[in-house]
This record gives structure tokens, C-alpha cells and sequence, in this order.
């Protein structure tokens, strides 16, 4: 996933099955990424659904706005190429300078059988637009399993690669 040069990697836990990381700025959270890979079937809604109860009723403690945006365009199913793919977006209280809106996009992969759930956070100041087209371009950007046999992972510079050992 490509990133802005002043955001950092804040938190990570889990490996290639299940795990999250976090990323911020300056201000706090901005992106947050969740993957687990289930037995059985998958169920994207179901997964992201859980995720914006969550969200939801931290809002509803705050006593702020939150309502769900209807399927926003962020990443085309032609340039993720996944079977299962849904965009989803999220819009809080417009004067919170810190989370006004969310924007994300949730996959199953038929290759690796992943699934993943990523949403960045919109700050008050940006604009509902701007923050889509952000969340946009860094989830178009990301991918969820290695390409030509190596797996790649580099933060801050430095960069790891391993041979494959399965998806």
C-alpha cells in the first residue's frame, strides 16, 4: 500500500493469517487495516457489518452523528480484480476535527483466502470528497498476497524480502 510520507506505521500484531496494523499522522488514526483467513465461508458483509456497529456505537457513547454511506465508488472491482469486493464509507459528526467521515473497502481473495477489511479516517478539515479520493488511491494501491514468489515487506525505509512460503 502506497502512503503519504508523514503518515507512520503505529501499531501491527498477527501474521499472515490474522492480524491488523495502524497507521497515523500527525493527528491520530488514519488508516486501519484488519485480515483473518476463515474456515469455511466467507462473509464480507457480515465482517464489515461488524465493523460499522462497532463504529456506530462508539458515536452514539459520544453522542455524535454517524450514518453509512451506500456502497461510495472507492476501488473499481476491474483494478482490485477480486470475486468479493465492497466499498463502504461512514459519516460522523462534520465539525469532529479528528474522524468527520471513514471511507473503505473490504475483499475476499479467492487466491490467498484472505479476507480484508481497510478504512482510512477523514478529518474534519478535509473535505467528505477529498478524503474519498484519498482512501481512493491508497486502497487501489494495495495488495493482499506477494507477486513472483518473494514476499515484500518495508516500513520506514527498510525493506524485508523472503522466499514464498505459501499465499
Amino acid at each position: 500500500m502506497t502512503l503519504p510520507s508523514y503518515w507512520s506505521l503505529a501499531s501491527f500484531a498477527g501474521d499472515r493469517e490474522k492480524g491488523n496494523f495502524r497507521i497515523t499522522d500527525e493527528d491520530g488514526t488514519r488508516v486501519e487495516v484488519v485480515w483473518e483467513t476463515p474456515k469455511g465461508t466467507p462473509n464480507l458483509e457480515r465482517s464489515i457489518e461488524n465493523l460499522s456497529k462497532a463504529w456506530e456505537k462508539e458515536a452514539k457513547k459520544k453522542k455524535q452523528p454517524f450514518s453509512l454511506a451506500n456502497n461510495p465508488p472507492i476501488v473499481l472491482k476491474t483494478r482490485q480484480k477480486k470475486e468479493q469486493l465492497i466499498n463502504f464509507g461512514w459519516k460522523g459528526d462534520s465539525k469532529d476535527p479528528m474522524a468527520a467521515h471513514g471511507w473503505g473497502v473490504g475483499w475476499h481473495c479467492a487466491e490467498c483466502g484472505r479476507v480484508v477489511v481497510a478504512h482510512m479516517v477523514g478529518r474534519g478539515r478535509e473535505t467528505s470528497g477529498t478524503a474519498q479520493r484519498l482512501a481512493s488511491e491508497i486502497f487501489s494501491s494495495m495488495e493482499c498476497h506477494n507477486h513472483g514468489g518473494w514476499n515484500t515487506w518495508s516500513v520506514f525505509g527498510s525493506r524485508w524480502i523472503s522466499p514464498k512460503t505459501s499465499s
